[in-house]
């Protein structure tokens, strides 16, 4: 989140800066700036992993709202891939496989409870070996 503020922040300094820059011109990239911004900061701080009623519920912003039953989930392991996602963290992931060819990357902050939590109403869900080592 940081880098992107920079980036809009060095972006606007450079509009700013050119000698013939209007100030119309201006206002409008700081806004279209001012906007990006917000809606990535609105869709970090809307994300949701949730259990109830042997469901597991993902939202993120009105982007992305799912919801899984946990006895489809067959597997859990962690990730590395960048593929876009419900998930806040690039490198704290995990991959959960459901039903036959589906899945869904996210990052709990919590990851040991919520994977206990899982395992609790699906106790078949395989773990791959480093989130089993992780847990005991």
């Amino acid at each position: 989140m940081l880098f992107i503020f920079l980036l809009l922040l060095s972006i606007s300094i450079a509009q700013i800066s050119i000698e013939r820059s209007k100030l119309e011109d201006i206002l409008i990239v700081s806004a279209i700036h001012l906007i990006t911004l917000a809606f990535l900061v609105y869709i970090l701080y809307s994300m949701r992993y949730g259990i109830q009623d042997r469901f597991l519920h993902i939202k993120c912003g009105f982007l992305y709202n799912k919801k899984i039953d946990i006895e489809n989930i067959t597997k859990i392991e962690k990730t590395s891939s960048l593929l876009s996602s419900p998930a806040a963290s690039l490198t704290d992931r995990i991959e959960i496989s459901y039903s036959k060819f589906n899945s869904v990357i996210i990052s709990p902050q919590n990851r040991k409870a919520f994977l206990k939590d899982l395992l609790a109403i699906n106790s078949s869900i395989k773990l791959d070996t480093k989130l089993k080592s992780s847990l005991f």
